[in-house]
């Protein structure tokens, strides 16, 4: 009868040892995506201060749907958070104040905004959402007649391809034949500068996610999502010998985004 607290005793008196192993510390939880979104409106308001007009009432909230990245990349993460912004002057006055507000690029805005692990936010890009702005958008996207411009004279075909349409607009007027089979070269020239392009942003982009997993065996730590598009500028840059336009930040983290590190 007495065999049960004399148990209990000795258990007392012995401690932890033999009370069993301890509980192990609960890890920590991901950050939500409400607390994600808090952060970068946070930060967006922080960087709107010293900006906005003193008689602006700016609505500052984020997407109501989130983007969802993969939260295993441990530079990217869950991807940028939208953040919009929009001045409440866009429903008052007249119709003609009204659509000199719409049309104002300040009045309503997008933000993309990185926030890491450890609650660290910075803005990637300003995206005004004016009419003429997402109308020019459209059409570039549509059209990118300029993307391609800029591809087709910094590359290394430049050269042929202006002596080669020079060609084909003077023999236009002597022997059409001849012309169309100089624009159809200057075609050809055309296509060979872009993909030239396209495969150094891609060997560049390649070469980035090495440093970065170089990086991280070196010091346990991954490098920052800014740190790595520097890196991948720099990359650029030197395989480069005409001059590779770089991809945007946003664009840039989109395709690191689903890049498995």
């Amino acid at each position: 009868m007495r065999l049960v607290p004399a148990l209990a005793l000795v258990a007392s008196l012995a401690g932890p040892a033999l009370a069993g192993p301890a509980a192990a510390p609960a890890t920590a939880r991901a950050m939500t995506s409400a607390a994600r979104g808090q952060l970068a409106v946070d930060e967006v308001k922080r960087s709107l201060v010293a900006w906005k007009a003193p008689s602006a009432r700016l609505d500052v909230r984020a997407a109501i749907v989130p983007f969802n990245g993969d939260p295993r990349n441990p530079i990217t993460g869950e991807g940028p958070v939208e953040v919009y912004v929009s001045d409440r002057r866009l429903h008052e006055g007249g119709l003609v104040r009204r659509l000199l507000a719409r049309m104002n690029p300040y009045t309503r805005q997008k933000y993309l905004v990185h926030v890491g692990a450890g609650g660290e936010a910075h803005i990637l890009d300003r995206i005004s959402l004016a009419p003429h702005r997402r109308l020019g958008r459209f059409l570039a996207d549509k059209l990118p007649l300029r993307y391609l411009a800029v591809d087709f004279l910094r590359s290394g075909k430049a050269t042929e391809g202006f002596f080669t349409a020079v060609g084909a607009t003077g023999a236009a007027a002597v022997n059409p034949w001849v012309s169309g089979a100089l624009y159809m070269r200057l075609a050809q020239v055309l296509k060979s500068g872009l993909e030239s392009q396209t495969k150094l942003r891609r060997q560049a982009l390649d070469d980035t996610v090495a440093w970065a997993k170089t990086t991280h065996t070196g010091s346990t730590q991954w490098p920052t999502l800014m740190e790595t598009y520097r890196a991948y500028k720099s990359r650029l840059a030197d395989l480069q010998e005409g001059g590779a336009q770089p991809l945007a930040l946003g664009d840039f983290a989109e395709q690191l985004s689903i890049r498995q590190l």
